[in-house]
């Protein structure tokens, strides 16, 4: 049975860019949708800004996807567990 048969939603998020001043971008995949938005990790403290919603977010005005993102890359830091990738699949 497939994701889309099933009901569950899922969620990727990709390492892009770690930073000098002690930042860290993910991009992040809603779905099966190719365009991401884009969220950022601050290593000292946890707190993970939005820098931008993806387009399937966009269009439907709720930030579901982007809310779950941050909550993943904020969990990857409460745990000290970075990975380059990480998908998370919920229903």
């Amino acid at each position: 049975m497939s994701q889309e048969e099933s009901g569950d939603s899922m969620l990727r998020v990709v390492k892009v860019m770690e930073s000098d001043n002690g930042k860290v971008r993910y991009r992040y995949y809603a779905e099966q949708d190719n365009r991401p938005g884009l969220v950022e990790l601050d290593m000292s403290t946890g707190e993970v800004e939005v820098i931008e919603q993806t387009p399937y977010e966009q269009d439907r005005d709720y930030p579901y996807y982007t809310n779950q993102a941050k909550g993943l890359v904020h969990r990857m830091w409460r745990e000290n567990k970075f990975e380059v990738e990480k998908s998370l699949v919920w229903g």
